[in-house]
């Protein structure tokens, strides 16, 4: 008998274990403390095992190049794709890598219901995650299921002038606060919206690293519109985050399925980007602070944290929103490291430090 569970991670705390038979979703989504399921996820895990049990659908493979181990699901009347399923099992993994040597092999599905939980109102607007499982003798699958964004091609088959600033800027601000190793045009979906045209972030089984090192260099810090002065909309979002409620909300929803190294990486990611807000800072020159341009070089906070003594990124600012004296010492050890910075710099960043 084939057929798909929901795990109850991101729903209930992962002590409640699975749902059981989704023939009625017995509380589960609709009790989330936190977020309900949307009826587009509810469809997709009451069609799946029905399609699998019936033969009129299958997992299949996209047709995205350069994707392992991701499956869609579909509808089992009309075809139309459902949900995207990845197995823990078929995670790229690869320890003598600079950057995946950071992901432990099987994460990758907990870092993406992760992504969604911490995108609070659906700012950035990663889609709908959760942890399922898929049982189709004689073995079981578990992994992460997405509900699927309809979508005209991915950022490679457009030009960034197509996107509006905040949208871009929305998905950067989410990358910096968790620390994100792999946004690449590939990983951000568009769809038309009238005249518009919507960015949608997928793919985030490689954000809260391990350990903090300098970072892969995300498409955005290409494009102008990070470069831009912040919106009030997303500098007021940044300034309203609260990372000791985001790490206690995942430790409760995802219990050891999160390392304490992942929500360090957390905790300095939000913390870092408060601060340079406060420092009227773009996102690109926050950017030029975490990541770097090729994995022979180290980016300032790859360096950074190779010394102990600013391990704790969190004592930089203080409750009351103001910039400890740590924080200027951080910034000038920036500056004497990469001087040409200055240049990019606010008049308010050259007061602080």
């Amino acid at each position: 008998m084939n057929s798909l569970y929901a795990k109850n991670a991101l729903l209930n705390g992962p002590e409640d274990g699975y749902f059981g038979a989704l023939n009625g979703l017995k509380g589960g989504c609709q009790n989330s403390p936190l977020r309900e399921c949307s009826p587009t996820m509810i469809q997709a895990l009451a069609a799946a095992p029905i399609a699998f049990s019936h033969g009129v659908s299958s997992m299949e493979r996209p047709d995205r190049e350069g994707v392992s181990g991701t499956y869609l699901i579909r509808d089992n009347t009309r075809r139309a794709p459902l949900a995207v399923f990845k197995p823990c099992d078929e995670e790229v993994s690869d320890l003598s890598d600079p950057v995946l040597g950071d992901f432990k092999p099987g994460s990758g599905a907990f870092r993406e219901v992760a992504a969604y939980l911490l995108d609070t109102q659906g700012f950035a607007g990663v889609p709908e995650t959760s942890i399922a499982s898929v049982h189709s003798r004689p073995e079981e699958k578990e992994g992460m299921l997405q509900v699927y964004v309809q979508n005209d091609g991915d950022a490679d088959d457009f030009g960034p002038s197509l996107f509006e600033t905040e949208a871009v800027q929305k998905v950067a601000a989410f990358d910096l606060r968790v620390m994100n190793a792999d946004r690449h045009g590939g990983n951000l979906l568009v769809s038309r919206e009238g005249s518009s045209h919507r960015l949608t972030p997928i793919d985030h089984g490689l954000i809260l690293p391990e350990s903090l090192r300098s970072l892969p260099w995300p498409v955005w810090m290409n494009w102008p519109q990070a470069k831009a002065p912040m919106t009030p909309k997303v500098r007021e979002y940044v300034m309203g985050l609260n990372v000791d409620r985001d790490i206690k909300m995942l430790r409760a929803k995802l219990g050891d399925n999160i390392s304490e190294g992942s929500l360090d990486a957390l905790r300095c990611g939000t913390t870092l980007l408060k601060v340079c807000v406060l420092l009227n800072l773009s996102l690109y020159e926050i950017g030029l602070l975490v990541y770097s341009p090729s994995t022979e070089e180290k980016s300032f906070l790859g360096s950074l944290f190779e010394d102990v003594k600013y391990l704790d990124l969190g004592s930089l600012i203080r409750p009351d929103g103001a910039l400890d004296h740590g924080c200027n010492e951080v910034l000038r050890r920036a500056l004497s490291k990469y001087p040409e910075l200055l240049e990019l710099f606010s008049d308010d960043f050259a007061a602080c430090v």
